[in-house]
């Protein structure tokens, strides 16, 4: 067989390898080469996952842990708020007591509202997600709330497509419905 030149590779290739690699490995990965690391500044899989936590004691600054290392950074946006869903490098965050939405991107502090929605309150989400980057066309987000009356429980499904000001809603009853605190899972 025929031996290829690593940086000549597709850079569509290229991408799928790095898709699959581990977070604390992507610094090398750009690295083999110049091509390579053309395409992890323009990877979507550019960014290593990481973990936050709140500092209680100041509530707008938060420990991060990404690559093994634990460092602090304030975001006074994020004070008061809680992150329900964490996507392609984004937070979603409801803050307040009426608890409205918005998207975060934590490398470069950029903020996306969201609309409320009108029928019924973020806090009744029992969980909450989106499926690609808010500045993606194809965002969109899904929220499940349940509620438990006699007999039947009441499953509240609402939908928000990208550039939309108005959530679908639709309400299911069944006889047991599961309801997790785990983000839904999206398939299809």
């Amino acid at each position: 067989y025929k031996v290829m030149d690593w940086n000549n590779l597709p850079q569509d290739l290229v991408d799928l390898i790095l898709s699959k690699v581990f977070a604390k490995d992507r610094h090398n990965f750009s690295l083999v080469c110049r091509s390579w690391n053309t395409v992890v500044a323009a990877s979507p899989f550019r960014h290593s996952p990481c973990l936050m936590f709140n500092q209680r004691k100041k509530k707008h600054v938060w420990k991060l842990s990404q690559n093994n290392n634990f460092f602090y950074m304030e975001f006074p946006e994020l004070q008061g708020g809680n992150i329900r869903f964490a996507n392609h490098g984004w937070l979603l965050i409801s803050r307040g007591d009426d608890e409205t939405l918005f998207f975060y991107d934590p490398f470069n502090h950029h903020m996306i509202e969201v609309p409320s929605p009108s029928d019924s309150n973020c806090a009744g989400y029992t969980t909450i997600c989106f499926s690609h980057p808010p500045t993606s066309s194809d965002c969109f987000i899904v929220g499940i709330a349940t509620q438990i009356d006699v007999g039947y429980d009441t499953v509240d499904i609402g939908v928000l497509k990208h550039g939309e000001d108005k959530w679908e809603n639709c309400t299911y009853q069944s006889q047991k419905f599961q309801s997790s605190i785990g983000p839904p899972i999206l398939h299809g």
